[in-house]
Order: C-alpha cells, then sequence, then structure tokens
C-alpha cells in the first residue's frame, strides 16, 4: 500500500525529502558533519524558539507569521489584514489536480507536470482573487499566522477558495 500512495501522491513524498534536505540545511556545521542533530529543544542560532518568524508592521499589530513558508500571497514581514485557507481542501477541488489523483498519473509523464503546473497556476490566481475579493493583505495556510489576541480569530478563506474554483 504504501507503494501506491507514492504513486498517487508523488508531490507529497517530495516534499517531504525537500523538508528533509532543508532540515539537514539547517543544521550547525559541527552536528552536520558529525552526522548528528542538534539536542532537542536547542534553538538553531539567531532564532530563539519564542520569536516569531514575522511579525506584521510595526509591534504593536495584532498578527504573527509563524511560517512564511507557507504564505501564499503577500509580504509576510508587512500585512494589517491576514486570512488563511487549506491547500489541500483547494487543490482537490482544481481539476487538473483531480486529473492527476483520478489518472494516477506518474511523475515520468510529461502530461503530469502539465497538470501539475496548471494546477499551481489556477491555486494562484484563486488565492489572488479571495484576497481581492475580500480585501486581505496576506493569506497563508492555516496555522501559518496567528493573531496575539488569543480572542481574535484570523478568517477562514478555505469555502470562498472552493467557491471560485468549483464556478469555473
Amino acid at each position: 500500500m504504501d507503494g501506491q500512495v507514492e504513486a498517487r501522491f508523488p508531490v507529497r513524498r517530495r516534499a517531504g525529502e525537500l523538508a528533509l534536505a532543508l532540515l539537514i540545511l539547517a543544521l550547525p556545521a559541527g552536528a552536520a558533519a558529525a552526522g548528528r542533530a542538534p539536542a532537542p529543544g536547542a534553538a538553531s542560532p539567531g532564532t530563539p524558539r519564542d520569536r516569531p518568524i514575522a511579525e506584521s508592521g510595526p509591534a504593536r499589530s495584532g498578527y504573527v507569521v509563524l511560517d512564511a513558508t507557507r504564505v501564499y500571497h503577500g509580504d509576510p514581514r508587512s500585512f494589517t489584514r491576514p486570512a488563511v485557507l487549506v491547500m489541500d481542501d483547494v487543490f482537490r477541488v482544481i481539476p487538473e489536480y483531480r486529473q492527476l489523483i483520478d489518472e494516477a498519473i506518474a511523475a515520468s509523464d510529461a502530461r503530469y507536470w502539465i497538470l501539475l503546473e496548471q494546477a499551481n497556476k489556477r491555486f494562484a490566481r484563486v488565492v489572488r482573487e479571495v484576497a481581492a475579493l475580500g480585501g486581505y493583505d496576506l493569506v497563508a495556510e492555516r496555522a501559518a499566522v496567528a493573531a496575539r489576541d488569543a480572542a481574535v480569530v484570523v478568517p477562514d478563506v478555505t469555502a470562498d477558495a472552493v467557491r471560485i474554483v468549483r464556478a469555473g
């Protein structure tokens, strides 16, 4: 079954390999050379564990970016009105991505890369449209952005994005 999952979802497998490669690159030079990871809970130099990756605008802003790599639209260092979505939920309704899944097209097939590029372009267009319609200057994956005040909820625009994809 693991081989089937790998064949049907090669993007996830590659994302895992990329994450592993980035983790290795992030290791301190001595730890990477010695083949060992830093001690659990140890902060990497220059990035304290308790500091967010990016804060919105001036220090008085009400939001922080926890993972800048999962920002799909906008500048993670300068924003005032964020929204979040679940990328997987949006991709599942994109016709080009559905075709990849339904036909189990392998990454070795040229159609795979053409359809994947079309799906990515459609996702980017939908995210831009959701941002424009809602007046959001940042759209990120859920849990990549948080409000400083626990009572404030960052709007989730997943349903809006899915509606736009289905509308064509």
